[in-house]
């Protein structure tokens, strides 16, 4: 298993005091027409609903590049929300010729004003190194910031930084604090961290049990991660009862999420016949698909199966490749197999 990646969403925040709407019954159109009038005679909150409204294709044909224009509008008026969205905008290029320094730029604006958001994906473009060197005391401010607004997404994020001591000094109880803080809030990404923690011990007593009742409520929700946690839980019967069915289900389930892990360990259930029918072919395939994610467990895994012929034909010259790739990944077995093949002779 491995720790949780960070994950970003873009989020459409809703404005106080918003365009009041008269209490009769409207058609959408109506609706629509009402806001388009109000955004233009310069309406702040009617130029963020209506670029809501083209961003999200509400009653109307989705339109980014309107979905732009407008929150362009409302951004121009010191918006908060819409100067974050269409950072988002920028970086994505939707709507708008994509333009990292520019998304860089709204995000920090948003942020300086006080937006959660804005300092969270700011304090992610810190910690990526994206329009911006790589900075990680830079990205925990960021993050401090939005987490005392109470944004799940940061503590999250933050959480990660005090677990490995990134920018801040490590502090264990710390992480798990702020990974409970998250999952309270309905964070898959926070229920799956926070699961890591039971899992592993660390900055709280291990508890299998509870390990496995986040990872679950993560998976769940459709968080990729979470499934594959779920699926080792059932694989190696901890917290749950070992079932080599349900691995395989929240394993593939996983894998079809484009998850690289679960990927690697659907195709080991593939390769053994455990939870499915014995199929070569299809744990290449799944081999395959993890590694072209550069995982390293992928690349080792289709290393060996390029040694010992299964479901490709034996190669091992394709072999000592990929588990070099595998090592260099951080894969001890890659490193070990590749070893033993140049000891053989084989590697050439």
């Amino acid at each position: 298993m491995t720790m949780s990646f960070h994950v970003r969403i873009f989020t459409i925040l809703s404005l106080v005091g918003f365009l009041a709407l008269p209490v009769v019954a409207q058609t959408p159109d109506q609706e629509f027409q009402q806001i388009q009038a109000a955004a233009k005679s310069g309406d702040v909150a009617s130029e963020f609903r209506l670029a809501e409204l083209y961003y999200n294709g509400e009653s109307i044909q989705r339109n980014y590049e309107q979905s732009a224009f407008w929150y362009q509008r409302a951004a121009d008026q010191g918006n908060t929300a819409a100067q974050v969205n269409l950072g988002f905008m920028y970086e994505n290029g939707f709507g708008v010729q994509q333009d990292i320094d520019r998304a860089f730029q709204l995000y920090q604006l948003s942020a300086e004003n006080g937006n959660a958001t804005g300092q969270s994906n700011l304090g992610f473009m810190y910690e990526t190194g994206t329009a911006v060197g790589i900075d990680m005391a830079q990205a925990a401010y960021w993050y401090q910031r939005a987490v005392d607004q109470g944004h799940a997404q940061s503590q999250s994020n933050l959480g990660l930084l005090y677990l490995n001591g990134n920018g801040v000094l490590q502090n264990l109880p710390l992480a798990f604090d702020l990974f409970q803080r998250s999952a309270d809030q309905g964070r898959a990404d926070g229920m799956t961290n926070l699961g890591y923690m039971y899992d592993t011990g660390q900055g709280v007593n291990v508890n299998d049990q509870l390990a496995a009742q986040w990872y679950q409520r993560a998976a769940d929700l459709g968080f990729a991660l979470a499934q594959t946690n779920i699926g080792y839980m059932y694989d190696t019967g901890r917290g749950v009862q070992q079932s080599d069915a349900d691995a395989f289900f929240w394993y593939l389930t996983a894998a079809q999420n484009g998850d690289g892990l679960g990927q690697s360990n659907v195709g080991l259930l593939y390769l053994a016949g455990r939870g499915t029918a014995q199929n070569n072919d299809d744990a290449f395939r799944w081999f395959q698909l993890s590694a072209q994610q550069n995982h390293p467990d992928g690349l080792t895994n289709l290393g060996y199966m390029y040694e010992n012929g299964y479901g490709i034909g034996q190669n091992y010259k394709q072999a000592a490749y990929f588990y070099r790739l595998g090592a260099e990944s951080g894969s001890a077995l890659a490193a070990e197999n590749l070893q033993l093949l140049i000891d053989a002779g084989r590697a050439n």
